[in-house]
Formats: structure tokens, C-alpha cells, sequence
């Protein structure tokens, strides 16, 4: 079953943000407990901003960089934001 590709915006993409800075306060084994169903584990907020899959497909496609630029760096694809993010920041 493949899902076709939903345009996004502003909006959608600073909940995405935002989720991925959640994920680096609240540490979970597996990011998929923040939408667990269980209340004990899920996190009412990121279920109320964007689906799993949602996330899941912005997480696929988000590249800042060229898939090859260097394979060592896990950070690769993002690195440019990364070190943007980071000089202003300084």
C-alpha cells in the first residue's frame, strides 16, 4: 500500500519541529510510544498535532542536503540546518 505525498506548510512543518524537539526532552525507546494509546505512555499533545504516519512520511522526505553529501555523518541530510540552527544560536 503505498501513500501518496500531501503537500505541507508553515504551520504543519513547526508542529513537525516541534515534535522533534519533544523527542530530544522526553527520551523514549521508540518515538512510536508518543502516539501509543495507552495514556500512561502516549503524549496527548503530539497526538492532537500530527499522525504517526503523517510524521512519518515528513520524516522520509525532509532533506536539507543531497542523500550522498557524506555518508558518515548520520546528520548528513540536515547538516546545513543543523550548523545554521546552531550559529544563530551562539
Amino acid at each position: 500500500m503505498t501513500q501518496t505525498w500531501t503537500e505541507t506548510d508553515l504551520a504543519e512543518m513547526s508542529a513537525y519541529l516541534g515534535i522533534l524537539i519533544l523527542m530530544g526532552i522526553i527520551q523514549v525507546l521508540d518515538y512510536k510510544l508518543l502516539w501509543s494509546t495507552k495514556k500512561i505512555l502516549a503524549n496527548g499533545g503530539v497526538k492532537d498535532v500530527m499522525s504517526v504516519k503523517r510524521y512519518e512520511k515528513l520524516t522520509q522526505y525532509l532533506h536539507v542536503n543531497e542523500p550522498e553529501a557524506d555518508s558518515t555523518d548520520k546528520l548528513a541530510r540536515v547538516r546545513p540546518l543543523l550548523d545554521s540552527v546552531l550559529e544563530r544560536c551562539q
